[in-house]
């Protein structure tokens, strides 16, 4: 190893060169200063590398091909080896695991050296991989095991051991497959031969990789302000600045937050992708799944099994600070009573939105209702919504502040107005939010009356500001309160719903505006001018439409 070469490279900043350098010596070497020195460079150096942007994913697939099927490169297997699962062309619809454009990509990959990066990004999709179907366990789990054990990484020893021992699919073949699979892996990495460094190249080695700066005593004491007084929106605004001025990455989701996007935004999720585990801790980490940041700080989640960890890891996790932050709350995968111990954890004190699952609504509700109070506004629950539910949630003080409900389809849409009024939610409700089932053109055709009836829901429930039927990635109806009794339409429509027939004849004729709304907006890729003009010519209202959001 030409220790002196690689400072050269990395002061002139020629990180292609460093990462060549250092990939020939990890080789040689298989110790993991060198290897974090790889990670480092190929990250550097992928930074001018401009990649495939196809605008398909076939096109994507072709590009990606082509780039793999040119000499090997160490920059070019650094960007295929962290783009090998992404925009994958849609699989069979029979056997939507065995994916023969994956497969191919695997075979590229496998046919290039020990690289360090090609082991890791096999761990990653080994380790967040939840569901395979049992047919596909070869075709899917075995490229990425043999990447695993061609990469060659024997710092990775461990974290292999770590699945063996709670392997992360929900399917009890699929952890049989891996146990079955990975002690050999483990074991051929655990031989590998690792020349240790001397303390100086170690030390220069380290001075190639600049060390993440601390974070400064005012972010952390701010930190520590914010989780105990989780309410203060003020205080998270001064977290937020302080985390820009530091150049902490927490503070790119502020600034962006802050220019108007939303956590779908790309770059928020490729930073959440990046750092979810480092801000949330490991105990956090290893329980919560599809967690969300708002402000830099953590804002929603749902829980993994409780087959995923551990019973100390689960306690440590209830009892991280972290959690006074958390607003919205799902059950995910694990079961009822973990997620009451969860809602009733002495750290969830500010969750506004909470979810009442199918199995035990009434009895999630009451253990709400029973324990400390939080601030609670939006409730979803997932079955049909009795009177006694409705009681809890119009009595309890911990629903005092109550204004959203979020039900599946009601059948009986008089007796839910009937119960909302007897429990007194009636006069707090401010949105009413009929989720869609597996077909949107179902639920709304099964009560296709609330809409005409929409004078009805205005009278009966004073202060709704917003009635919303269905689902937004199929077809969504939001009826806006504009006065006493008038609504706008607000409709977001899918790219089939282009031509307009959706609302022609049948079943569906009904979903035409009654007389309460005056006027509607199209939004959504089904939306076009001339739908627009054609429907504002039959209902006779004025229709816009609102431009894409970014």
């Amino acid at each position: 190893m030409d220790l002196a070469q690689l400072t050269a490279a990395a002061r002139t900043g020629a990180w292609d060169r460093v990462l060549s350098l250092a990939l020939v010596a990890w080789r040689a070497r298989r110790c993991p200063e060198l290897a974090e020195l790889v990670h480092h460079a190929s990250r550097m150096a992928l930074e001018r590398f401009d990649g495939p942007r196809g605008r398909t994913k076939a096109a994507f697939q072709a590009q990606w091909i082509a780039l793999a099927r040119q000499p090997p490169h160490p920059v070019h297997t650094g960007w295929l080896a962290a783009t090998a699962s992404q925009r994958l062309p849609d699989p069979p619809r029979r056997y939507p695991y065995v994916h023969p454009e994956r497969a191919r990509r695997q075979q590229h990959l496998l046919a290039r050296c020990p690289d360090p990066r090609i082991a890791d990004e096999a761990l990653r999709v080994l380790q967040t991989t939840r569901s395979v179907r049992d047919y596909a366990l070869d075709t899917f789990y075995g490229p990425l095991v043999e990447r695993l054990h061609a990469g060659g990484d024997p710092e990775l020893a461990p974290a292999v051991r770590d699945l063996i021992r709670t392997p992360p699919p929900n399917s009890t073949r699929a952890r049989s497959w891996l146990r079955q699979h990975l002690p050999m892996v483990a074991d051929h990495l655990d031989a590998l031969p690792v020349t240790k460094l001397d303390p100086d190249t170690a030390d220069a080695l380290a001075a190639l990789i600049p060390q993440p700066r601390s974070p400064a005593r005012h972010s952390t004491a701010l930190t520590r302000a914010v989780r105990a007084q989780p309410r203060d929106d003020d205080l998270k605004q001064v977290l937020g600045d302080a985390w820009i001025e530091e150049d902490d990455p927490r503070g790119e989701i502020v600034a962006l937050e802050r220019a108007g996007a939303g956590p779908e935004h790309a770059q928020i999720r490729s930073l959440v992708r990046r750092h979810a585990r480092d801000w949330l801790g490991p105990h956090l980490f290893a329980t919560l799944l599809r967690p969300t940041f708002r402000g830099g700080l953590l804002h929603g989640a749902e829980l993994r099994s409780e087959r995923q960890a551990s019973t100390g890891t689960w306690e440590a996790a209830l009892a991280d600070e972290r959690l006074r932050t958390l607003r919205v709350l799902s059950k995910g995968n694990g079961n009822r009573d973990l997620y009451v111990r969860t809602l009733l954890s002495p750290n969830t004190v500010d969750l506004r939105d909470v979810e009442l699952p199918w199995g035990g609504t009434q009895q999630v509700a009451q253990a709400l209702a029973d324990g400390r109070y939080r601030p609670i506004h939006r409730v979803r629950i997932g079955r049909p919504a009795r009177r006694p539910l409705l009681a809890i949630l119009g009595e309890a003080a911990t629903f005092a502040e109550l204004h959203t409900l979020a039900l599946p389809p009601q059948l009986h849409l008089e007796q839910l107005l009937e119960d909302l009024t007897r429990t007194g939610l009636h006069e707090r409700l401010r949105a009413l939010e009929l989720q869609s089932t597996n077909r949107a053109h179902h639920h709304l055709g099964t009560d296709g009356a609330v809409l005409p009836r929409l004078e009805h829901v205005l009278r009966s429930l004073p202060r709704l500001q917003r009635l919303t039927l269905g689902d937004p990635r199929k077809l969504q109806l939001s009826a806006v309160r504009t006065g006493p009794c008038a609504a706008r339409l607000e409709l977001t429509l899918g790219a089939h719903h282009t031509d307009g027939t959706f609302f022609d004849g049948g079943r569906n004729s009904q979903l035409c505006p009654p007389d309460a709304v005056t006027a509607a907006t199209l939004r959504g890729p089904g939306a076009a001018p001339d739908l627009a003009a054609a429907w504002s010519r039959r209902w006779d209202i004025p229709v816009s439409l609102e431009p894409p959001r970014s």
